[in-house]
């Protein structure tokens, strides 16, 4: 990214960059911005966006281990980190496509109240953008498939099922 890019990003989404590079979050924007790319902060594409990598998957610490309860999509507070956000998608895939497509299940609009929510969880730092590059890569889609939502979370609890098996 460049300057413009990250001049284009809300406060809010460059403390998570400098959080997920462990970088000081503090001060203007423009001090930010300088911070991160004096520091050729880590946003590779083809890295950043990878689902599955041995570490996420440890038998013995699994995804949690690289975040605190704050930063969970569902009950953290805090700022929603990548590897919240790719927790998120392994853990509750039907929220991700709730989230996603802005659709229940059945394929109905969804109540009021989940837009509020929501709106708290992009506050927070998720963008719809990158965690549907997250599913689309996961799952080797082009686009989401036209297919009832329902069937489209069996489709991917599968497809996480199969990455773990692969994994062992």
């Amino acid at each position: 990214m460049d300057r413009d890019e990250l001049q284009s990003m809300t406060v809010a989404q460059l403390k998570i960059l400098l959080e997920e590079n462990s970088l000081s979050k503090s001060g203007k924007k423009s001090d930010l911005i300088d911070r991160l790319l004096e520091n050729s902060f880590s946003l590779d594409e083809e890295e950043d966006f990878l689902i599955l990598e041995e570490e996420d998957f440890d038998d013995e610490d699994g995804l949690s281990a690289e975040e605190t309860d704050e930063t969970d999509v569902v009950f953290g507070t805090g700022p929603i980190t990548q590897p919240s956000m790719i927790k998120f998608m392994h853990q509750y895939p039907d929220s991700v496509l709730k989230f996603l497509l802005r659709r229940n299940l059945d394929g109905r609009p969804l109540p009021g109240e989940f837009e509020k929510i929501y709106d708290q969880w992009q506050q927070r730092g998720l963008m719809r953008g990158r965690l549907k590059r997250h599913l689309l890569k996961m799952m080797e889609w082009e686009e989401i498939p036209d297919t009832p939502i329902h069937e489209l979370v069996g489709q991917i609890r599968n497809r996480i099922l199969d990455l773990r098996l692969e994994q062992d």
